[in-house]
């Protein structure tokens, strides 16, 4: 990947399905992120159907290679 890539990927429909009924509801998810080099990263979040996951590779701002964070609609 390039600097700057950004890549977009849909909720599987089984997460859309547990989180659209009852309405408003959340579920707790885990993320990981491996990286080539088996750099890894693991973040658990509770999500609901409007919240977008915020994968950062190599931000000059984190200590971390890999950030993983969470948009709230």
């Amino acid at each position: 990947m390039k600097p700057e890539t950004v890549i977009y990927e849909s909720k599987p429909a089984w997460l859309i399905l547990q989180l659209s009924f009852p309405p408003g509801d959340r579920k707790e998810c885990t993320i990981k992120v491996i990286l080539d080099e088996n750099i890894s990263e693991t973040s658990q979040m509770e999500m609901q159907l409007g919240d977008v996951v915020d994968i950062t590779l190599y931000a000059d701002y984190e200590e971390s290679p890999i950030f993983i964070g969470l948009m709230s609609a």
